[in-house]
């Protein structure tokens, strides 16, 4: 008996060191709750001594709460300003990440910029195309005598309006005597409405001294439209109105309101030749079957090169005045050969 009674209290000892006294309990995100020792602390995980697992890893990121024997606050303001410092640098490094891209990104708008400046600029110069010409020609009317002429011209054309600008003279001299002397500048802007209709302004300036012309000008505006419009073969007829001022060398100066009708012919004929023609009527608007003007220009153009840069041409043209100064012959005929130089 007395034997029992000494080994009952050995035996509840020993049983109670044999089951350990964990010191340290970690709570979970997910509200689990751990329990064990403690072995170390770092800014990324927490490892802990348990009876059921053994050692085990936590992820710092899953602690919520941490109760110890032993203070561990400073370890865990140690590992807390290590998070911040590491969360700033991952801002930090999203940010210059971030500004990394944009400056990628307006590098690429940059080039697409310049792409498209550079783009524009060739379309610019593509736009623009131009010719010259210098001519032998004859003359019936108001001088009978063969002269020469020259003419340059130039056009830009995009895709919806077209610019035609012109210089023409016609000049000799007779045994040092002036026997012709005529110059016409032209400026014509057409503007498409859609597909086949184009409004048009256009001005035009005339010298010319055998027919008494000291200056002619006019501004007229209207309507044209594309009847023919095909790749080498274009008619378009147009119409309209404006003003005109003609200031003769001996008679008084007329200012008239005029109408303006006509059409310009195009057509490209056995890979070769190219036909041009322009006629105009101007009419006065008081007396349009009376008092009025004709002009027709006809171009027969043949390349001489592979290229088609330069040509032969013959040209037939006519300018016709119903009501012409004293003295002065209606009709005037240039018939005329040259050889022009184009540029696109």
């Amino acid at each position: 008996m007395r034997i029992f009674t000494k080994i009952c209290p050995l035996a509840l000892l020993l049983a109670t060191a044999a089951t350990p006294s964990w010191a340290d309990t970690v709570h979970l995100k997910n509200g689990s709750v751990l329990e064990g020792t403690i072995v170390e602390m770092t800014a990324d995980q927490l490892v802990l001594d348990t009876d059921f697992a053994g050692r085990i890893n936590i992820n710092q990121d899953t602690i919520t709460g941490l109760e110890s024997v032993k203070d561990w606050s400073g370890r865990q303001a140690e590992i807390e300003r290590l998070k911040i410092q590491r969360e700033q640098a991952a801002i930090i490094a999203a940010q210059q990440e971030q500004l990394k891209q944009q400056a990628a990104q307006h590098q690429a708008e940059l080039a697409a910029v310049q792409e498209q400046a550079a783009a524009q600029a060739q379309e610019d110069e593509n736009v623009w195309s131009g010719s010259i010409k210098a001519t032998f020609s004859g003359s019936d009317g108001n001088t009978d005598q063969m002269d020469f002429g020259g003419k340059a011209a130039a056009k830009r054309e995009t895709e919806f309006d077209r610019l035609y600008l012109s210089v023409e003279g016609h000049f000799e001299n007779d045994d040092g005597e002036e026997t012709e002397n005529e110059i016409t500048a032209k400026a014509r802007l057409e503007r498409d409405i859609n597909d086949r209709l184009y409004a048009y302004g256009e001005t035009q300036f005339e010298r010319d001294k055998p027919e008494e012309v000291d200056l002619r000008s006019n501004i007229t505006g209207g309507l044209g439209y594309y009847v023919i419009k095909e790749e080498g073969h274009e008619f378009k007829p147009h119409i309209g109105a404006g003003y005109e001022v003609t200031a003769y060398t001996n008679d008084p100066t007329e200012k008239e309101i005029i109408w303006s009708a006509g059409y310009d012919y195009r057509v490209d004929m056995f890979d070769k030749l190219r036909f041009t023609h322009e006629f105009d009527y101007l009419p006065t608007f008081d007396a349009p079957t009376d008092d009025y003007r004709l002009e027709s220009d006809a171009i027969l153009a043949y390349p001489i090169n592979e290229e088609k840069s330069w040509n032969i041409e013959l040209g037939l043209q006519h300018e016709y005045d119903s009501m012409p100064a004293a003295d002065v012959k209606k009709l005037d005929t240039y018939y005329s050969v040259g050889i022009s130089r184009s540029f696109d």
